[in-house]
């Protein structure tokens, strides 16, 4: 079944008296919103060379999930970095350290705070792969996304009134893009999630598509970015693609924010092959460069255990070398969940990575001490600088996918 084509439907402002700016920013006007077509039966008709870069893009996503041991400890960098690059795109910009610190203390960072909910949220929507992906669940991933913020109160429900993206903050007057109006929202956001459900899609369009619509629906108040993006790794999760780790996409995406939204905005003119097309390499590349990152986490653990002296496998200190890629910072607490050691063989542990320069004591003091990991905030940071914009190969345009 073809997919509706999106529509326009005519809306008024209504006249606001008091309004500052002069009289046309006082009297009501008509305005134009989006309508996206219905999209849970729709079957893309996709060409060939399109559904050879969806193929590459999946099994670049499945080779990361087999990419080396100890894939537990290596997905909790990339989850890190998918949070910070997708709270980049919306301004929200903090480094691995400040996010770190903000989980361990709840310091008053407040930006470092948010990016917290949205790591937060992250985990709350991968866990929600494995359930029945309804209007609950995406609500309580936008619970928990703004919860630290300002809007917190407001946040775990669908809008009720109209947004609008660009132009005045007081009116959609000279909007760049206007979303359905609220009453349409509902059911919207059930077609969509019946497509999230369905098995028949192939993978990376299915995420594509999925979260092209969430982004066009804009269902919440704020935070459509985050929980859209954070919804590409729920459908990629959902339908095995990878089972531990996740290829950080908004980390490429945050490299091309121009072509990222060229490919939104062709999508809803009625071009889904370029928003396919500019997905599959975003896709592509990033699970590249996780590949990267795992790989640098690995030769630093590697290099942490030679300036420890390579210390027993049984020992504690060669417990928290393979454990610490998973935990920012430290207190004797977590580093003993690490270790299954006893606090005296813990702290022993500690000691020895501390005078190799591995682990470095925050507090100063010489009780509730706080430790940190040498050099991985700088892997992390300094990852989305080796990554460029998606590939852009020129295909010819002779086909073109379904709508």
């Amino acid at each position: 079944m073809d997919r509706p084509a999106p529509t326009e439907v005519t809306l008024r402002w209504p006249g606001e008296p008091g309004a500052p700016g002069g009289r046309a920013n006082r009297v009501g006007f008509v305005f134009r919103a989006h309508l996206p077509g219905r999209i849970a039966g729709w079957d893309p008709a996709l060409p060939g060379s399109l559904v050879t870069d969806l193929q590459r893009a999946e099994e670049a996503v499945r080779e990361l999930d087999r990419h080396g041991p100890l894939p537990s400890t290596l997905a909790w960098p990339l989850l890190r970095a998918e949070a910070v690059a997708s709270s980049r795109i919306e301004g929200l910009e903090v480094s691995h350290h400040r996010l770190a610190l903000a989980e361990r203390t709840g310091t008053g960072d407040r930006l470092a705070r948010e990016v917290a909910g949205n790591l937060a949220a992250l985990r709350r929507a991968l866990d929600a792969a494995g359930e029945d992906l309804t209007p609950a669940v995406l609500d309580e991933v936008h619970r928990v996304l703004l919860e630290p913020s300002r809007d917190g109160p407001r946040a775990g429900s669908v809008r009720t009134v109209q947004n609008w993206i660009g132009g005045r903050h007081d009116n959609p007057r000279g909007a760049a893009f206007v979303p359905p109006p609220p009453s349409e929202v509902p059911a919207l956001v059930d077609d969509l999630l019946a497509f999230c459900r369905r098995d028949d899609v192939p993978a990376v369009a299915q995420a594509a598509i999925a979260h092209v619509q969430f982004e066009s629906v804009h269902p919440y108040f704020d935070g459509n970015g985050r929980v859209g993006r954070a919804l590409i790794q729920v459908v990629f999760r959902r339908r095995g693609l990878c089972r531990d780790v996740l290829p950080p996409v908004s980390l490429v995406l945050s490299r091309a924010p121009d072509a990222y939204v060229a490919g939104l905005t062709a999508y809803r003119a009625g071009d889904p092959r370029a928003w396919l097309e500019f997905f599959a390499d975003a896709v592509f590349d990033a699970a590249r460069a996780g590949e990267a990152l795992t790989d640098d986490v690995r030769a630093l653990q590697t290099e942490w255990s030679a300036r420890a002296g390579n210390p027993r496998r049984d020992s504690a200190a060669a417990a928290l070398i393979a454990g610490l890629p998973a935990v920012p910072v430290v207190d004797l607490g977590a580093a003993r969940r690490i270790t299954g050691a006893s606090a005296k063989a813990t702290l022993q542990g500690i000691d020895r990575l501390a005078a190799a320069d591995v682990l470095r004591e925050r507090t100063g003091r010489r009780r509730d001490r706080v430790w940190e990991r040498v050099g991985l905030f700088a892997l992390q940071d300094g990852i989305e600088e080796r990554i460029g914009a998606p590939s852009r190969r020129r295909r010819p345009r002779t086909d073109a996918v379904s709508a």
